[in-house]
């Protein structure tokens, strides 16, 4: 979001300005003070749309250069994201590990017992959970986005409690997000966690944490209640998150967790995936538990997070369609001679993924009241929404089209593809002139 809208307000200031002289000193000026300012994570989707701006401005005006520098530390202020500050608790996610000691017998007692779904029991039973050190990310959740960042096994990083503190101090941090690629909730992170809420609390921050492990815990409850901070439990579906609920943690029991919190006067949520083209009916048979989840928790407490597709394979498992069904509308006598009319569920986004094209009408409350954190629809139709993480009153919602793409990156290839582009080229060649 932040970067978005940075790129907006630079698009904006740059119309009838030119600058000839002080390229290099601009940026390295606005990188260094938002640096300065705002911490790392705050530039680094920023700095190559600064070096592009920069290289296109003509003219020697110091006056003109000076507003723009200031206008664009403006802009950046007021577009700053909540989460913006990010602290993982490791490298790996605890999906990685089967727990010590598992025992698949008593593992599927106490899930059919505690409201799981009981389709996830034969995939477990497939996956064989003895075998873990054949497959060390075989149980992850299936959608991951952070599949690049998170597969190792999980081992705390060392926390050292002063130069958290510095950093928090130095950069005046006051809302963080606990648990952005790697889930900080599973026992193992404990004691680092207890200390980041203690050093919180006497900073004034404010913690967003997001988790499927974390079980209630009086202690962390006390210190979030403190802070002021917000718990974010995220529901998807059993079948499609087998490491959580390997340890217990299955949707069910995240959504009483949530509950618990809730009624000790914690700021608790639940973060909803799940395919919101179709009603939750037709969600549960994919897989999905919306159903559950929107009939056990409060709905104003409740965030949607819209589906991304970023693999034909996951678009199958997640939907139930092909990648191309998705995005084709159909019209015409199906199998048994009826006449159907189907629209387009997913649309490509500027990214290569696929997003909802339109939100079924079962979750128009979540539309009205902005709950939602993400985007849908075409480049023309859609809209961008945040709901603020839950952390006060505001949402924010704005067209889609107001969104420029991405920076290209351009990733280095390995010598190896070259010789297998080479020798596919080569038997491309091959095989014209049998043709001919």
């Amino acid at each position: 979001m932040t970067y978005l809208k940075f790129k907006m307000g630079l698009k904006s200031l740059e119309k009838g300005v030119n600058i000839t002289s002080g390229k290099a000193d601009f940026v390295r000026r606005i990188c260094k003070d938002v640096r300065e300012k705002y911490g790392i994570d705050s530039v680094k989707y920023i700095e190559h749309e600064i070096l592009k701006r920069a290289s296109k401005l003509k003219t020697s005006n110091r006056i003109i250069f000076n507003e723009m520098y200031n206008k664009c530390l403006e802009e950046f202020s007021e577009a700053k994201c909540l989460c913006d500050f990010n602290k993982d608790g490791s490298n790996g996610c605890a999906s990685n590990i089967v727990p010590e000691n598992f025992v698949f017998d008593e593992w599927k007692a106490e899930h059919i017992d505690s409201c799981g779904d009981p389709r996830l029991v034969n995939i477990i039973e497939k996956l064989n959970p003895y075998s873990l050190e054949m497959a060390p990310a075989k149980y992850r959740c299936v959608y991951c986005y952070a599949k690049n960042k998170n597969n190792t096994t999980p081992v705390p990083t060392a926390l050292n409690a002063n130069n958290f503190e510095k950093y928090v101090q130095k950069y005046k941090i006051k809302i963080m997000r606990l648990g952005k690629s790697s889930d900080f909730g599973h026992k193992m992170f404990r004691e680092n966690l207890i200390k980041i809420l203690e050093i919180g609390a006497r900073n004034d921050v404010r913690f967003i944490l997001t988790t499927k492990f974390l079980e209630y815990d009086k202690e962390i409850s006390e210190f979030l209640k403190k802070d002021n901070s917000a718990v974010h439990l995220s529901i998807g579906g059993d079948v499609f998150e087998p490491g959580p609920c390997l340890h217990g943690r299955n949707n069910a029991k995240r959504i009483e967790t949530a509950n618990e919190y809730l009624q000790d006067g914690v700021n608790a949520c639940l973060k909803l995936l799940t395919d919101f083209t179709i009603s939750p009916e037709e969600a549960y048979e994919l897989g999905w538990q919306t159903q559950y989840a929107l009939s056990n928790f409060p709905k104003e407490r409740i965030e949607m997070i819209p589906l991304r597709l970023e693999s034909r394979a996951k678009a199958l498992l997640l939907t139930g369609e092909t990648w191309e069904e998705l995005q084709s509308p159909y019209k015409g006598n199906n199998l048994f001679g009826e006449n159907t009319e189907k629209e387009a569920r997913y649309v490509k986004e500027f990214s290569g993924r696929m997003i909802p094209r339109k939100i079924h009408d079962a979750y128009s409350y979540f539309v009205e009241k902005k709950q939602i954190c993400g985007h849908f629809g075409t480049r023309k139709d859609g809209f961008v929404y945040c709901d603020n993480c839950h952390l006060n009153d505001e949402r924010i919602k704005f067209p889609i089209h107001e969104l420029p793409p991405p920076p290209k990156t351009t990733m280095a290839r390995k010598p190896q593809d070259y010789e297998k582009e080479k020798m596919e080229r080569e038997f491309r060649k091959k095989q014209m002139k049998l043709n001919l």
